[in-house]
């Protein structure tokens, strides 16, 4: 039933972006890979997301006026050799993609510093001096100034306990410190990465207009799209890159947009087989594959040389006095 209804949703949420004739921007929101480069395919409810048709999707609105578009990060697979090689892909495909920004996650954090491609707006806004990534992004939407900045909770990462942190937990010093960085006209979103403990101390401060959280969800076939706490709930993305959440700041039939207001309608659509995958990074996933085919044969290599180096006399010795075995 809830599949349904997500289903029905994501009709009608298209439905309403394709119609043009009144004036709005659209907002994007997307992130989450955890490296599911590509959906997996093994069964139908599962078929849904990748980078392939993430790029597609986002090119419908790229010629339809101003889009923001912002991605919520985590998108690296846990560390591993073929790892290595997904992350360099992923990076690639995001700067085709062209976030505005892109919030630090923790499976970017756990690679570090050496594996973050400087070229992407990477955003961590509770990060000491040290963290060389943006603090904030500021720009003008509509002659209205729009100010994003990024939250990781502290319990995502591994920091040293016996070195100052990196990464600062939600308190009355940092809510203090953003507040004399933000204009007090801005229009201000906040994309988070934690807990629902931390995410009511932000919403009791006030400080955002909108919030929109990366999952935590680790089951692709059980959606969840909010994050709860005792004083409501947010957004949030669907894991696993499965889904992209967007709405529109609406304003009357040709006429400008006036105030910023929350948009109501964000809801999601879900990247099923019906978009076809883009063309530019179909480029970049061949290089992919040729990595891969690679490493894997020379990880075969490697293995041999090992077994003509091994100290063992090896099956072919032990089976003259051991043939039934």
């Amino acid at each position: 039933m809830i599949r349904f209804f997500w289903s029905i949703c994501s009709i009608l949420f298209l439905f309403l972006f394709s119609y043009s004739q009144s004036h709005s921007k659209t907002i994007l929101f997307s992130g989450d890979l955890r490296g599911e480069i590509k959906p997996c395919g093994c069964a139908e409810e599962g078929d849904m997301g990748g980078l392939l048709r993430r790029a597609s999707f986002l090119k419908q609105f790229k010629g339809e006026g101003e889009l923001l578009y912002f991605d919520l990060g985590n998108n690296f697979p846990k560390p591993s050799e073929q790892g290595n090689l997904k992350v360099g892909l992923i990076q690639k495909s995001l700067k085709e993609m062209d976030p505005l920004v892109i919030l630090m996650g923790p499976n970017e954090w756990s690679y570090g510093k050496e594996f973050i491609d400087s070229e992407l707006p990477y955003l961590l806004s509770n990060g000491s001096v040290e963290v060389s990534y943006l603090k904030n992004y500021s720009t003008n939407f509509e002659g209205k100034p729009l100010q994003v900045l990024g939250y990781l909770s502290p319990s995502l990462v591994y920091q040293n306990p016996n070195d100052p942190p990196s990464v600062f937990p939600v308190d009355q010093t940092l809510l203090e410190n953003w507040k004399r960085e933000m204009e007090e006209e801005a229009w201000k979103l906040l994309l988070f990465r934690g807990s629902s403990q931390e995410l009511e101390v932000f919403q009791r401060s006030k400080l955002f207009d909108l919030i929109v959280a990366g999952s935590d969800n680790d089951d692709e076939l059980e959606q969840r799209m909010e994050l709860p706490t005792s004083l409501g709930t947010v957004p949030m993305i669907p894991t696993k890159g499965q889904g992209i959440v967007a709405g529109k700041f609406e304003g009357g039939k040709n006429e400008p947009l006036g105030e910023l207001e929350i948009p109501e309608n964000l809801g999601v659509s879900w990247l099923r087989s019906n978009i076809e995958d883009d063309p530019t990074l179909k480029v970049f996933f061949e290089e992919y594959d040729a990595q891969v085919k690679e490493l894997f044969f020379s990880n075969l290599d490697r293995m041999e040389s090992q077994r003509k180096d091994s100290p063992f006399i090896g099956e072919a010795v032990c089976a003259g006095c051991h043939s039934e075995a």
